[in-house]
């Protein structure tokens, strides 16, 4: 077991510490998202697929190896809100490191202001105030209902 460690470098320790930290990453907002019974499948049907090489059933391992190579297709597809929302949580997480923060000088006073000319007029809104995540893509599109 000594010898084993005596090869291992700095480099193979960071390389490990990455590995493990986007693992971590990862099964984060896989926990936040609708995907992990998805996942689940996945992880049943590479069991079977290994099995098989294992087993040396080579018919079972190539339809299971040809349906791993459109699969990455259909994934994309499938889940593309998903990724595009965890792209955008690492934008806004490397914007947020750089110090860059959202534009926020005088949006409170317009708000208020904005609120108190409804108010006045007694005509009501549905205001929206972003969080932690944009909220450009809701924002775009739709359609307008003139009410």
């Amino acid at each position: 077991m000594i010898d084993l460690l005596r090869d291992v470098g700095l480099l193979d320790l960071v390389d490990i510490g990455v590995v493990a930290a986007l693992a971590w990453v990862g099964l984060r907002l896989v926990r936040r998202t609708r995907a992990r019974p998805a996942l689940v499948g996945l992880g049943t049907l590479g069991a079977i697929y290994l099995a098989a090489r294992q087993l040396g059933l080579a018919l079972t391992a190539a339809i299971f190896q040809a349906f791993f190579a459109v699969l990455v297709l259909v994934l994309v597809v499938v889940f593309q809100d998903d990724l595009r929302r965890i792209f955008e949580q690492v934008g806004a997480w490397v914007s947020r490191r750089r110090g860059e923060e959202p534009p926020t000088t005088g949006s409170n006073e317009a708000l208020v202001r904005a609120v108190e000319q409804l108010a006045a007029a007694r005509t009501g809104a549905l205001i929206v105030v972003p969080g932690r995540e944009p909220i450009d893509r809701h924002v775009e599109g739709g359609i307008e209902l003139d009410g």
